[in-house]
């Protein structure tokens, strides 16, 4: 049993508590939305994610998120 959150958790929750739709985040992850619930649900990005834009999007840390 998985008992840390991915750096896909962190996302959907502070996607989901500040209300920003998924659509949004893939835009400025420069992703397609497939791609960024995938990533949610599984805790690997993909291919070539803007993990800063993202991270100005929903106001995180964005070196912390590449990290975890």
């Amino acid at each position: 049993m998985l008992l840390e959150d991915h750096a896909g958790d962190v996302l959907r929750k502070a996607r989901l508590g500040r209300g920003v739709p998924l659509e949004r985040v893939a835009a400025a992850a420069q992703a397609r939305p497939e791609q960024l619930a995938r990533f949610e649900e599984g805790g690997k990005p993909p291919e070539g994610i803007d993990f800063d834009a993202v991270s100005r999007l929903l106001n995180l840390d964005g070196a912390k998120l590449c990290r975890i």
